[in-house]
């Protein structure tokens, strides 16, 4: 499993999980002031599960996800 680790996330929890061989990339380290949107979309491109301290994440991947179910559906 990797991991995209948002800019709310404690940078040494990411920096002790690459110590313990796990795959974790950082919004703080590549993508600073990423809006949510984008954070999401990095991370189902690159099928990376988000951490994260917003409360408000899953209710953003799941408009994502029914917009474009939505955007699917009419197009088809």
């Amino acid at each position: 499993m990797k991991f995209l680790a948002n800019e709310n996330f404690c940078m040494a929890s990411v920096w002790l999980m690459r110590k313990n061989g796990v795959e974790v990339y950082s919004v703080n380290e590549d993508a600073q002031s990423s809006s949510d949107k984008t954070v999401i979309e990095r991370a189902i491109e690159g099928e990376l599960t988000i951490l994260t301290h917003d409360r408000d994440y899953g209710e953003l991947i799941l408009k994502m996800v029914t917009d474009r179910l939505q955007a699917s559906y009419i197009s088809a």
